[in-house]
Parts: structure tokens; C-alpha cells; sequence
């Protein structure tokens, strides 16, 4: 499954159909257990159905279609391409993505080697770069996202971690 251009808190999720009963929601609602008799609309039970969320989505559709999927997919595997060649040239870094096109699309996931990293998440905070804090990390690139987001966030880790 693959979430492509979303807005914070809406967005598109293709799954195929015998992995469905497989998938859990991130934020569970009225009937989010209901497989059979919702499948994949189960996922849908956002709450207050509110507005901006679905014209958010709808606007995302749209953007979606506009450009193209191939050229959707292009984009978000060329910057998951720009953060692998970055994470590889960093000593305290250890990427733990294949290194091989068939095995990822539009996320890497990287190992921090050093223990102590108290530090990296405030600093990465301060410029508004949200992640969970942990020795592992998974970057997830979107269609919006740009090259100097990238590098915004090596520069700050390189800063903190002497890269």
C-alpha cells in the first residue's frame, strides 16, 4: 500500500483487495473492525466527515491526476534517491533501505549509529521537521516535497552529529 499526495490527515491509500483485511486504521472510529461489511470504506471513518478534510482530498485527487501518476511516482523515487545518496555519505548513518529500485518507492529508512541523540530531536524540531525520536528513522517523501527539505534536515543532523 502506498499513501500518495495527501494533505496533513487525508489522502489515498491503494491496497490490494485480498490484503485489506489486513491493514489496521491509524485512528480507530465507529466501525474500523467491520471487514466484511465495510472492506477498504472502513478506512474512511474520519470523524466529522469535515469539510475541509474531503475537499482537501478532493483537491488532492485531482492534483494527482493533473500530473500524471507516472510522473507522481518519478518524483517521490528520485527524492528517495536524493536522501539515500545523502544518508550514504554521512559516517554516522547506516541505511537500512535496499539499495535497489524494486525494493522501495518513496520511503528510506536510516539507523542513527551514535546512542546519544538527546539533541537531534529539538534542534530538528526548531526548524519544523517532525520525527519520531528513535535510533531508526523512516523519511517518506511526498510529491511536495522539495530537495532543500532534504538538505535542511541532513544540515541540522550533520550539525548536531558532526557530519
Amino acid at each position: 500500500a502506498q499513501m500518495v499526495v495527501q494533505s496533513p490527515g487525508c489522502g489515498l491509500l491503494y491496497g490490494r483487495d485480498d490484503l485489506l483485511d489486513r491493514l489496521w486504521p491509524c485512528v480507530a472510529s465507529s466501525g474500523w473492525d467491520n471487514k466484511a461489511g465495510l472492506r477498504s470504506a472502513r478506512f474512511m471513518m474520519i470523524g466529522t466527515n469535515g469539510r475541509s478534510t474531503i475537499d482537501g482530498m478532493i483537491a488532492g485527487v485531482r492534483f494527482f491526476k493533473s500530473l500524471g501518476e507516472q510522473t507522481v511516482y518519478e518524483r517521490i523515487h528520485h527524492l528517495a534517491r536524493l536522501v539515500m545518496k545523502q544518508a550514504q555519505r554521512r559516517s554516522y548513518l547506516e541505511v537500512v533501505t535496499p539499495d535497489d529500485s524494486r525494493f522501495f518507492q518513496a520511503m528510506v529508512s536510516m539507523r542513527f549509529k551514535p546512542e546519544k541523540l538527546e539533541a537531534l530531536w529539538p534542534a530538528l524540531r526548531k526548524k519544523k521537521i517532525s520525527v519520531l525520536a528513535g535510533q531508526r528513522v523512516r523519511l517518506s517523501l511526498q510529491i511536495h516535497t522539495r530537495p532543500s527539505d532534504i538538505e535542511q534536515f541532513f544540515q541540522v543532523c550533520d550539525r548536531i552529529l558532526g557530519g
